[in-house]
């Protein structure tokens, strides 16, 4: 069976995630997912990878964790595995919108990262083989002339 989300204190939550500050929070104790949620207000994606993975251990079906955790990996360019994050929690909860629609820009990105490397490759590819052509001429070139009589 497993447990519900563990609420922490203060002390505990600081060893957590050292870099939320216990001003900005207005209540004394926090799930891990609230503390997430302080830390991507912050922009702080490897604290709340940190913290959601923390908060998936404690209990494996949080699908509030791997929603932010989708949100973290795609703000961080890790397009794979936000969709990943994004498969995950559809198997567990199918009709989440907000995953649905995050899965949905990761796919998105994927495909203009795929792109971007595809057009990378062929520009590198051009790229050799104008070089390869250059060094061709200047070879031709240079056998072509008279030797210098002077």
């Amino acid at each position: 069976m497993l447990n519900p989300p563990k609420f922490y204190s203060k002390k505990s939550c600081c060893a957590i995630a050292p870099r939320v500050t216990w001003s900005s929070v207005s209540s004394p104790s926090l799930t891990i997912p609230d503390l997430v949620l302080k830390c991507r207000e912050k922009e702080n994606y490897g604290s709340v990878l940190r913290d959601c993975s923390k908060a998936l251990s404690i209990n494996p079906k949080s699908s509030k964790a791997f929603y932010r955790s989708s949100l973290a990996l795609l703000a961080l360019e890790r397009v794979d595995e936000a969709l990943d994050c994004c498969n995950r929690c559809l198997e567990i909860d199918r009709d989440n919108k907000s995953v649905l629609g995050v899965r949905e820009r990761a796919i998105k990105a994927k495909a203009e990262k795929e792109r971007k490397e595809q057009e990378r490759s062929q520009r590198i590819l051009k790229e050799k083989e104008q070089k390869r052509r250059l060094n061709v001429a200047f070879q031709v070139r240079t056998r072509a002339l008279p030797p210098d009589l002077s």
